[in-house]
């Protein structure tokens, strides 16, 4: 019994002639390509789209903007690491015609069109509204968050908080934001009619049910006190902990009394799949749990090229 051997490093080797018959019609590079290609790169803003007539001649936006785009599809972000691709990768070689751009182009790209590669992703997004591909009907909109305050609020994590919705459809994003600000914070309060806020105190078990109790401090010299409550000590609101989700489907049946509403545990349920799968791919199938990049337009940029993959790999799957 003999291993299996693999061939002579010497032995000649007839190859297909052109790059092409290495790409299967399948591929998704053939769609990015076609896709990139019939946009105005020049409209939407894209350094050197349009050549001087002096200087060094530049790299067209629109290939480098295929290496990008080809490199968040296969989990490759980095600059340096999109070199080497294109120095080795049939699949790269073939999307960007054989060019070989150094790293530091590569992510100056990316610097210098944040607001460009942003309007690509708009561009998308338009393409599959033309195609029908958002529904409409039910949008779930979830929240990825960085920098919600810590350690009772005397310290922040200093990160970006990531807002997006999914159309129920075809799980599509058609829409998403990246922001430095606290917007998920729960204050967990009620305001009184006087404009004073009623905090949470504590929280016990009162028929197997538990509640949380919420009370303020201003009662006692309030002008409105009388007519607020007969409470000695002040104005008290006991709630049950899950009290919001009814409060929240009340608010819903209000708004559009003609539209089936789902019951709280569905709607979670449901929201569950179609906003939280797009974050559990992205961060753990693609391994994007942090930013290359710092600041807030850079930060968007990035983010834009990443819903930007996702959408194409929802389409061509």
């Amino acid at each position: 019994m003999h291993h299996i051997h693999g061939l002579d490093r010497n032995q000649l080797t007839l190859f297909p002639k052109a790059l092409d018959e290495y790409i299967s019609q399948e591929n998704p590079v053939r769609f990015i390509d076609a896709f990139l290609d019939s946009l105005d790169l020049e409209q939407l803003g894209f350094t050197h789209a349009i050549l001087q007539e002096t200087g060094r001649p530049p790299y067209h936006p629109g290939d480098l903007l295929k290496l990008y785009l080809y490199g968040y599809l296969n989990h490759i972000r980095s600059s340096r690491q999109l070199e080497r691709e294109s120095h080795r990768n049939v699949e790269v070689m073939w999307l960007i015609k054989r060019l070989t751009p150094d790293f530091k182009t590569i992510a100056d790209f990316r610097r210098n069109n944040r607001e460009p590669i942003r309007l690509v992703c708009r561009e998308f997004t338009l393409l599959c509204k033309q195609l029908e591909l958002f529904s409409g009907d039910l949008v779930a909109t979830p929240a990825a968050s960085a920098g919600v305050p810590v350690s009772g609020g005397r310290r922040t994590d200093v990160c970006y908080n990531i807002q997006i919705c999914v159309d129920q459809k075809h799980k599509l994003i058609p829409d998403h934001e990246v922001t430095n600000a606290v917007t998920d914070l729960d204050l967990d309060c009620y305001w009184c009619p006087a404009g004073e806020k009623l905090t949470f105190r504590f929280q016990t078990t009162e028929k197997n049910r538990d509640i949380k109790y919420y009370a303020s401090s201003a009662c006692s010299f309030c002008s409105i006190k009388d007519q607020c409550t007969r409470n000695k000590d002040g104005r008290r609101i006991t709630r049950w902990v899950d009290e919001d989700l009814l409060d929240e489907m009340k608010c819903r049946v209000r708004s559009d009394p003609e539209k089936p509403v789902l019951s709280a545990v569905e709607g979670m349920k449901l929201r569950k799949m179609l906003a939280k799968h797009p974050f559990g791919t992205i961060k753990r199938h693609w391994d994007q749990g942090h930013f290359l990049s710092r600041k807030l337009p850079n930060v968007r940029a990035e983010m834009a090229l990443t819903i930007l993959v996702y959408r194409s790999c929802s389409l061509t799957a």
